[in-house]
């Protein structure tokens, strides 16, 4: 795994499967501990999973750098040869979450994470690189 996360409660622990491509939750009430995929599907593959799709269904590429909203309720992560930062909108209720692109067109940007693309415009027009390392609360 290449990212933690926990929920604002800190029952559940979130993680980047990052070389199987998914994002992984684990109850840490349960006893014993399983664990649910909750985003992606076991292999890698260019971007698919259009704004407020299901979750389970998209292509990750490398997801890491997991960081969780409790305002918002959401799980944000970089899915880093998709060149995007992906947000998994959590549903507790029916497990039904939702994924969109909260930043990235898709295209690898220079080495520092950001170029002149994004600077100033929209977040879903910046072009972003592999090399993003962590998110900070």
């Amino acid at each position: 795994p290449e990212g933690l996360a926990f929920d604002q409660d800190n029952r559940i622990l979130y993680y980047s499967d990052t070389n199987n491509h998914i994002i992984r939750k684990v109850n840490l009430t349960e006893n014993p501990r399983r664990v649910f995929t909750i985003a992606g599907r076991n292999r890698t593959g260019s971007f698919f999973g259009e704004n407020n799709s299901n979750a389970s269904l998209a292509l990750l590429n490398f997801p890491k750098n997991l960081f969780f909203s409790s305002i918002q309720n959401s799980l944000y992560f970089f899915d880093s040869l998709n060149y995007r930062i992906r947000k998994i909108n959590i549903n507790y209720l029916n497990n039904n979450n939702t994924i969109s692109t909260f930043m990235g067109n898709g295209t690898n940007g220079n080495s520092n994470g950001f170029d002149e693309l994004g600077d100033g415009g929209l977040a879903i027009n910046a072009t972003t690189s592999s090399n993003i390392h962590s998110f900070a609360e």
